[in-house]
């Protein structure tokens, strides 16, 4: 499947970093699509989580990383696309750092 990856890199403990996905429908017909959170790990937020895509639009979606402990993290976003027999997947990776 289409597989891409978003590195926080190195987060401050404590802090709260913030990467953005753009979603882009090539497509002919608008789609819809919705995030699977439920394997992300603690401390990681999406949004929106759901949404509708016109044909040719893109769709910006906010993962937000707030690092509790320090810690190497390493997670996976899966996304349902209407019409895709795939799942769209994208790896998280940060390193969560005492400042």
């Amino acid at each position: 499947g289409k597989e891409g990856r978003l590195d926080f890199r190195k987060v401050p403990v404590g802090s709260t970093k913030t990467q953005t996905i753009t979603l882009r429908n090539t497509g002919s017909s608008s789609t819809v699509y919705a995030f699977d959170t439920s394997q992300l790990a603690t401390g990681i937020s999406v949004a929106p989580i759901r949404g509708r895509i016109a044909p040719g639009a893109t769709e910006d979606v906010t993962v937000q990383l707030r690092a509790a402990t320090a810690q190497v993290v390493k997670s996976t976003l899966s996304c349902h696309v209407r019409g895709m027999r795939q799942l769209l997947k994208v790896q998280l990776t940060a390193e969560a750092k005492v400042p």
